[in-house]
């Protein structure tokens, strides 16, 4: 096959072109959005930058920040304190079908709430007594925080900031995490050789003890009823598998399919279409390296999906990561001088 020389050199020129006149781009746009302010007034729009995440599988996602507010306490902000034993700063965040982000400000004893675009709507505050630990929110806007101070009582508010209802474990298990299935507030208690997650109770009453209690041995609970399983490491210690328990009783097997060993215990999460999220914590190097991924799995247990996520956080929240009905995955990422939600959404 014969070449053309000059017809080659010309299209390796223009190729070239192209890609000089978009790296003029990107740096422009870098430097316009430098100047850009951490956080946005009540009534401002702000456009935040875009990144691509490395992904394994058919998908990509593109990630961006939706809230962005600096370290502090007045309106908006979310506080960040230096304590003996590291950094605290919020524990939990929640998201709602409309797009609205709740930031569970631990710090400053309220809940800040932002609009999808990361305007600073509105804040309700708790009692100081209280150590927010977990949040829930209803689909009427209801607030249900659960409270580190005993961590087996889970304190609801009204939209505007109204104490209503409080719920107390009726075991005096201590919970370490909080939802809200079908209307009821289901709680997750982690206890010696079993977990549990127990019905709490709704708007009309307090709390059903033994009511729809849930256990299974040597596995996990995570999101307060809406996922079980466990995980099984593979003998090597890298991988391994999570079994997920379907309505029918049957076990469906979701393989781990990491570069590293398991560092912690999976969370889960699951959309409208019933794609599986694994949120998993990976030791590339069994040195304390640590990657954050979300594997997608689709209803069958096939792998679509592994993202590579943000792995931060200068202050360790309770609740990083979350997933949306629509298969957006939140992460909730609390820096030295601000709080940052990130959202990963599929292309």
């Amino acid at each position: 096959m014969k070449i053309n020389g000059s017809r080659l050199l010309r299209g390796i020129l223009e190729v070239g072109g192209l890609a000089i006149l978009v790296l003029v781009i990107v740096v422009v746009f870098g430097q316009v959005n430098a100047g850009r302010p951490s956080s946005t007034p009540a009534g401002m729009e702000l456009t935040l930058p875009l990144a691509v995440s490395p992904t394994v599988g058919a998908s990509v996602y593109i990630s961006r920040e939706v809230v962005v507010t600096p370290r502090g306490s007045a309106p908006g902000e979310v506080g960040i304190q230096e304590v003996p034993g590291g950094p605290a700063g919020p524990k939990s965040f929640a998201v709602r079908p409309d797009g609205e982000v709740y930031i569970l400000d631990t710090v400053n004893h309220r809940i800040n709430r932002y609009a999808g675009q990361g305007t600073f709507l509105s804040s309700v505050v708790y009692q100081p007594s209280i150590f927010g630990c977990d949040l829930a929110v209803a689909s009427d806007g209801a607030l249900y925080v659960l409270d580190g101070s005993d961590f087996w009582t889970v304190r609801r508010y009204e939209p505007d900031g109204t104490p209503s209802l409080v719920y107390k474990h009726p075991m005096r298990i201590q919970i370490s995490h909080i939802g809200l299935v079908a209307a009821n507030l289901l709680a997750e208690s982690r206890g010696i050789g079993a977990d549990m997650v127990i019905t709490l109770g709704n708007a009309q009453r307090e709390f059903s003890p033994n009511e729809q209690v849930r256990t299974k041995r040597d596995g996990l609970l995570y999101r307060a009823g809406t996922f079980t399983g466990r995980l099984v490491r593979s003998a090597t210690g890298k991988g391994g598998y999570v079994e997920r328990v379907l309505a029918d009783g049957k076990m469906l097997r979701l393989d781990l399919t990491v570069d590293g060993f398991v560092a912690a215990t999976p969370g889960f999460d699951v959309d409208v279409a019933g794609n599986i999220y694994v949120v998993v914590q990976v030791d590339r190097n069994g040195r304390g390296d640590i990657d954050e991924r979300v594997l997608r799995y689709s209803p069958a247990g096939k792998l679509l999906d592994n993202v590579d996520i943000d792995d931060r956080y200068y202050a360790v929240p309770s609740r990083a990561v979350l997933v949306d009905e629509r298969g957006d995955i939140y992460q909730l990422l609390p820096a030295k001088d601000r709080t940052v939600i990130k959202k990963w959404e599929r292309r």
